[in-house]
């Protein structure tokens, strides 16, 4: 992301097949991108994509339009749709790893930078070890 980030280039055209999938070089830095920039502007703690502040909306859309040259309703459905399992799939694997911390310490040090409150992680690490979320 930091290659993407400082590049000079300019924004970058995205260009999408008849199935609205993004492809050539852009493509493969569109989705290089996404990934950090939705793990480090949506907390796991959030419990579902749906309920992501307009500003973080609005945070991600200017970050993606910042770098790529994506204007059409349809291409900004395709990359959120792209973030919400890029996010998922980010979310999921942080639990699998809060699972296989052998004690509380180094559940607590595998908090992200985006989660500010110790309170909400100790929380979220609760809610995500507790026997119900298990079953």
């Amino acid at each position: 992301m930091k290659k993407i980030a400082t590049s000079s280039d300019g924004r970058l055209e995205v260009k999408f097949n008849a199935l609205g999938q993004p492809i050539g070089d852009a493509s493969i830095g569109l989705s290089s991108f996404l990934g950090p920039l939705v793990r480090e502007i949506v907390p796991a703690t959030i419990t579902d994509w749906r309920k992501i502040t307009p500003g973080m909306k609005e945070v991600l859309w200017k970050s993606v339009q910042a770098r790529y040259l994506v204007e059409k309703d349809w291409e900004k459905s395709y990359i959120f749709k792209a973030m919400t399992d890029l996010w998922r799939a980010s979310k999921s694997r942080l639990v699998a790893k809060i699972s296989k911390a052998p004690n509380e310490q180094e559940r607590i040090k595998l908090r992200p930078d985006n989660i500010k409150s110790e309170v909400e992680w100790r929380a979220f690490v609760r809610e995500k070890t507790s026997s119900e979320f298990k079953v």
